[in-house]
């Protein structure tokens, strides 16, 4: 699946975040936090549906969900000074605030490659 917003793209299958066409290297755990905020897009995304499913159920700090959280609003901040794009709700979880379209990899296969 490919979640397009604002000026990226990430494609889910290849585990790849590209920016106005440009790949963004980040960590793969920054990747996953992402794929999961989007494919809940506009919902809320609790704490544990995160550890469940970025951190596979392990034990983690109390912290690692918000350093992990911050790591990535700081890769795909709004230099636009727009809504936020990732809002917290205190003691209950994120929610992925921008407007997010996806389209199947299957069509863009090959292509720009």
């Amino acid at each position: 699946m490919l979640f397009v917003f604002d000026d990226f793209e990430f494609h889910e299958e290849n585990f790849e975040l590209r920016q106005a066409g440009r790949i963004v290297k980040v960590d793969a755990l920054v990747l996953r936090l992402l794929a999961v905020l989007l494919r809940s897009a506009g919902q809320l995304v609790t704490k544990q549906t995160l550890v469940d499913e970025v951190w596979e159920g392990r034990a983690i700090a109390d912290n690692v969900i918000t350093v992990s959280m911050a790591r990535l609003r700081k890769v795909i901040q709004d230099k636009r000074g727009e809504k936020e794009t990732i809002a917290t709700l205190y003691g209950r979880g994120y929610r992925f605030m921008r407007p997010v379209t996806t389209r199947s990899t299957l069509s863009t296969t090959g292509l720009g490659q």
